[in-house]
């Protein structure tokens, strides 16, 4: 989908599945805009879109003011910026990622988020969860004269950026590498309270980004469910609640000594019946 020259976009609620952007010329597999200020995006899923160059799900072109919630990013691929590329050379653009789930995406050359060296761009981001881009490369490039302000409830695996943590409370790769693996996020679902069959990742019961937000104007999740569940706020576009059907995930320690277990209790039952 392209839309262009000054107008006002707001999504809601929509799936961008297996999207490509074919030519070598064009880019953003799934949303294409250019010179477009006010933009909203929220509660959508952005699953497995593709470009032969630049945004695998979204390019972003010349004069642009962008704001996404609640929304999940995965399986998406390009050469350079498998969720999102910023092609603009006009200053005072704004990119603000809020209660955004952005993992497994893959670019052949570059990071799941890139803002290419020359341009200005104010990004905010607040209680999102990005990691696992390229298999542990680059999440998010972003270098100066382009600004990244961490608000709190993060958790960012590896960032080649100018970063300013303006609250406590965001992990990122200076001091801990995160994968999705540490994240402890159900395979994509199919998510119920939703009308378009929304695809998203849930956290599990050991997850750490339950409880890690830190409390937000927003007020529903993807689902559209009530934020906080328990008290406090979910990072991440999924709120966690009693309801959902989730494994325990343990750690691998924790299944070898397991898988221990059950071999010498089958062993010693073995000995008794000899």
């Amino acid at each position: 989908m392209q839309f262009e020259s000054g107008a006002t976009l707001s999504l809601t609620g929509c799936l961008f599945r297996n999207n490509t952007a074919s030519s070598p010329s064009a880019g953003g597999g799934a949303l294409d805009s250019l010179a477009m200020p006010t933009q909203t995006i929220t509660n959508c899923s952005f699953i497995g879109n593709s470009s032969q160059n630049l945004g695998g799900a979204v390019l972003l072109r010349e004069g642009y003011g962008v704001t996404f919630t609640n929304n999940t990013f995965s399986e998406n691929s390009a050469v350079n910026g498998s969720v999102l590329y910023a092609a603009s050379q006009v200053s005072g653009n704004s990119l603000h990622m809020i209660f955004n789930t952005i993992v497994d995406n893959t670019a052949s050359n570059g990071s799941a988020i890139m803002l290419p060296a020359g341009q200005t761009t104010t990004v905010t981001m607040t209680n999102t969860l990005l990691a696992n881009s390229n298999n542990g490369g680059v999440d998010l490039y972003a270098p100066s004269p382009s600004s990244i302000s961490l608000l709190g409830g993060n958790f960012i695996g590896y960032m080649s950026a100018s970063i300013s943590d303006a609250y406590a409370g965001s992990i990122y790769a200076s001091r801990m590498g995160i994968t999705s693996a540490h994240l402890y996020l159900t395979p994509l679902q199919v998510l119920s309270n939703t009308t378009a069959g929304l695809l998203g990742m849930i956290p599990g019961r050991n997850s750490p980004v339950r409880d890690a937000a830190i409390p937000s104007y927003v007020t529903t999740d993807m689902r559209d469910l009530a934020r906080p569940q328990f008290g406090l706020w979910d990072s991440g576009a999924i709120e966690a609640v009693r309801s959902d059907k989730v494994i325990p995930l343990l750690p691998l320690s924790s299944l070898i000594l397991f898988a221990l277990l059950l071999l010498g209790a089958g062993l010693r039952k073995s000995l008794r019946m000899q």
